[in-house]
């Protein structure tokens, strides 16, 4: 208040409204999270792919174990159908 005249400032201040540098670092922090959520979402999606990646390697290890048993051909392997 200066010489009896209320300010925006004040009135800001006295009825709990953001400022203007106050709603700026809000929206900037806002945009910040948004980007932190974001990253953890590709993060995450990352280490998941690379977590089902792993199981294929293992599923296909097996596999190829017992191909060299001979317990069972992968589909590629099997002798063509003959047609009659």
């Amino acid at each position: 208040m200066c010489n009896g005249v209320l300010t925006t400032s004040h009135f800001a201040n006295q009825h709990h409204l953001p400022s203007k540098g106050r709603e700026e670092k809000t929206r900037r922090g806002k945009n910040e999270r948004e980007r932190e959520r974001e990253r953890e979402k590709r993060a995450r999606a990352d280490r998941l792919d690379r977590l089902l990646w792993s199981f294929v390697k293992v599923n296909e290890k097996e596999k190829m174990s017992k191909v060299e048993e001979g317990r069972e051909l992968p589909q590629h392997l099997d002798p063509p159908c003959e047609k009659t």
